[in-house]
C-alpha cells in the first residue's frame, strides 16, 4: 500500500450528541475510560476503530462494512498502516495517510486514514477514521488521463504542420497511442488500398512490416465488428475472432499478439485505414482504454483532415492547379536560392521561356476548355523533357519558364526540336479539327547573357519572339 504523509490535516475530535449527530468528544488533556471509546465509537457514522500500538481493539459496524467481515476484516487490518499512524498519534497527537488496498486484487479501495491520539486508562489509544475515497481517485485518475490525452493529442495536431508525409505522420499518430494506452506494447497503422489494408506505421515489432498487406474482410477490424468497421472495438481473447497472432518484438522476443484495441479512421465519411494497439497479454484492455481509444480516434480523424487540408493548401499554393507545374511565386523563391549558390560556386544554366503558338485562337475559336487541354498537354510534353534536377513552371497565362543544368543551348534546341515534331504528329483533335498545339521559346545563359531573373527573361523573350516571327 502507498501512503503519504500530512501532518498538517487534523482528525475530527469525537463527542456528544450534537443536532442530531452523533459526536464522541475527547479533550486530549483529559483521561478517558476505555469503554467510553468502545461506546463511543459505536455511535460514530463514520468506520472507525481503536487501536493501540499492538493490536485493534474495536472496530464499529460501519468499519466492519467498509473492510469486510471475518477473514476479509483480517486481510484489510493487516494491509491498513495501524503503526505508522499510531506512531503519529504518539509525536504528533494526530497523523494522516491515504493510499489502496488489496493491490492485486482487480477491486480498488482506496481509504483516507485520520488518526487521533487518545490518552485512555494510562495509554495512548489511536482513534482512527477510515473515509472511502475510491470513487474521488478514480475521478483524479480519469481527469490526470484526459488531461494526457489532450496533451498527446495537442502533439499530433502540431505534427501537421511539421510532417509533410503521411506515413511520417501515422508514425507519430500510432507513438501517441500507445503512450496513451500504458497496457500496450506494440501496434500499427493499416491504411485502405482498393480491398486491402497495408502498412502505415508500426511500433514494437521487429520484423519490416513494410511489404504488410492483408485483405480487409479477413482483418481483425472487419471480424471484430462483422464487417461495419464503425467503432472502436476491444478483443480480449483474438482466438474469438481468429487465432493468436505471431510476432517478433523488440522488447520481448517471438511473442503472440492475444488481445487488441482498434479504431478505424474516417476521413469525410471515407475509410482510410485504422489504428491498432496490441498487447502479448489475455485481456489486456478495459474500458477506460476503450475510452481512451474513442478520444484518441476523434483527434486522430480531426489531424488527419486537417493534414490534408492543409498539404492541398500548400500544394495550390506552390502549383498551378491546371498543368500541375510549379507556379510563379514558388518558381521565383526557388530561382534565388538556385541562383545564389551559382553566383558562390561560379556554375551556369540556362533560362528558356516558352509562348505557346495561337493560344488565343484555340480560346476564340474552340473554348476556353479547349484552350486549357492546349495548355495541359504542353505542359505534359515539357515535363517528360525536364529532369529532376531542372526547374518547369507555368509564368504566366500562355508562358512557362524552365531552367536547365549542364546542359547546353544546342542540346536544348534540338531537343526541343524533337519535341515539337512530336507534338504535330499528335495533334490535339476537337470536334473533328485539328487544334495548333506548338510553342516558341527563348533561351538565355547564366552567366554570360544576364545575371539576375529579370535580365535572363528578358534576354530569353526577345530570342523566342525573334524564333517566333521568323516562323511567320
Amino acid at each position: 500500500m502507498r501512503y503519504k504523509q500530512e501532518q498538517s490535516l487534523r482528525f475530527a475530535r469525537n463527542g456528544a450528541e450534537n443536532g442530531g449527530i452523533m459526536v464522541l468528544t475527547v479533550h486530549t488533556a483529559d483521561e478517558v475510560k476505555e469503554s467510553d471509546l468502545y461506546w463511543g465509537i459505536g455511535l460514530l457514522p463514520v468506520a472507525t476503530l481503536l487501536y493501540d500500538g499492538h493490536a485493534v481493539l474495536a472496530m464499529n459496524e460501519k468499519c466492519q462494512e467498509l473492510l469486510g467481515w471475518g477473514a476479509a476484516a483480517g486481510s484489510a487490518l493487516r494491509e491498513l498502516p495501524l503503526e505508522e499512524l499510531w506512531a503519529g498519534a504518539v509525536s504528533n497527537g494526530e497523523s494522516f495517510v491515504e493510499g489502496r488496498i488489496f493491490q492485486e486484487s482487480p477491486e480498488e479501495l482506496w481509504l483516507e486514514c485520520r488518526c487521533r491520539g487518545v490518552f485512555a486508562e494510562g495509554r495512548v489509544i489511536a482513534l482512527i477514521h477510515l473515509l472511502d475515497i475510491t470513487a474521488k481517485k478514480a475521478a483524479e485518475r480519469k481527469l490526470l488521463r484526459l488531461s494526457r490525452l489532450r496533451e498527446l493529442m495537442l502533439e499530433v495536431t502540431q505534427s501537421v504542420l511539421e510532417v509533410e508525409d503521411f506515413k511520417k505522420l501515422c508514425q507519430v499518430i500510432l507513438t501517441k497511442a500507445l503512450q496513451a494506452i500504458e497496457k500496450a506494447s506494440i501496434g500499427s497503422v493499416l491504411l485502405k488500398e482498393g480491398d486491402y489494408f497495408v502498412f502505415g506505421a508500426g511500433a514494437g515489432f521487429t520484423d519490416d512490416l513494410r511489404s504488410f498487406k492483408v485483405p480487409i474482410k479477413e482483418s481483425f477490424l472487419y471480424r471484430a465488428t462483422g464487417g461495419q468497421m464503425d467503432r472502436v472495438v476491444i478483443v480480449p481473447d483474438l482466438r474469438t475472432i481468429d487465432t493468436f497472432y505471431f510476432v517478433h518484438t523488440a522488447d520481448k522476443g517471438g511473442r503472440y499478439i492475444c488481445s487488441t484495441l482498434m479504431a478505424p479512421i474516417y476521413v469525410e465519411g471515407d475509410l482510410i485505414g485504422c489504428v491498432g494497439v496490441d498487447s502479448v497479454e489475455l485481456a489486456a484492455f478495459d474500458e477506460d482504454d476503450l475510452q481512451s481509444m474513442i478520444f484518441i480516434r476523434h483527434s486522430i480523424e480531426i489531424a488527419i483532415t486537417n493534414h490534408f487540408l492543409y498539404q492541398e493548401k500548400a500544394y495550390l499554393a506552390k502549383y498551378d492547379q491546371l498543368t500541375e507545374l510549379e507556379n510563379r511565386w514558388s518558381f521565383e523563391g526557388q530561382f534565388a536560392v538556385l541562383l545564389e549558390r551559382a553566383q558562390r560556386y561560379s556554375e551556369s544554366f540556362h533560362v528558356v521561356i516558352f509562348d505557346v503558338d495561337r493560344l488565343k485562337y484555340a480560346n476564340d475559336t474552340y473554348g476556353h476548355l479547349v484552350g486549357d487541354k492546349v495548355l495541359k498537354k504542353i505542359a505534359t510534353a515539357l515535363k517528360v523533357e525536364t529532369r529532376k534536377s531542372d526547374i518547369l513552371a507555368r509564368y504566366g497565362g500562355d508562358e512557362f519558364i524552365g531552367v536547365f543544368f549542364n546542359t547546353t543551348e544546342e542540346a536544348l534546341s534540338k531537343k526541343f526540336t524533337q519535341q515539337l515534331a512530336a507534338l504535330l504528329d499528335d495533334p490535339l483533335i476537337e470536334a473533328g479539327a485539328v487544334v495548333p498545339c506548338t510553342y516558341s521559346y527563348g533561351v538565355a545563359n547564366f552567366p554570360d547573357d544576364a545575371d539576375t531573373l529579370e535580365a535572363l527573361i528578358a534576354v530569353a523573350d526577345n530570342r523566342m519572339y525573334i524564333a517566333k516571327s521568323a516562323l511567320k
